[in-house]
Formats: C-alpha cells, structure tokens, sequence
C-alpha cells in the first residue's frame, strides 16, 4: 500500500473502484483498503487539528 494521503471532497465523490472477475458488486480488496486507509487518515488529522484549535481557545 501507498502512503495515506489526505482527501478533498472531491476524492470522496469522485473514487470508483475496479470490480473483480465476472461479478459487478465485488471490488478489488486492496483498493478498498488503500481508501479506506487514506479516510481514516484524513478523519485524524482534522480531528487532531479541531482538537488542537479548541485547546488553544480555552
């Protein structure tokens, strides 16, 4: 897998996802999971920075 990259609400619009073999509702676990990994990352660092801007506020 790639390094996480943070997402736009573009990406997250915008991602598709290649199907596998002769069925149309199953998709390629590794791309999946490189997505899923690239939203996890991205949902941290706008927590930690919400967090951080709400620290700095008190």
């Amino acid at each position: 897998m790639s390094q996480p990259r943070l997402l736009t609400p573009k990406d997250v619009r915008d991602t598709t996802f290649t199907t596998k073999g002769f069925r149309h509702d199953a998709y390629k676990a590794d791309e999946v999971d490189e997505f899923m990994q690239d939203a996890e990352h991205t949902i941290r660092i706008l927590a930690h920075t919400a967090h951080n801007t709400w620290k700095e506020q008190q």
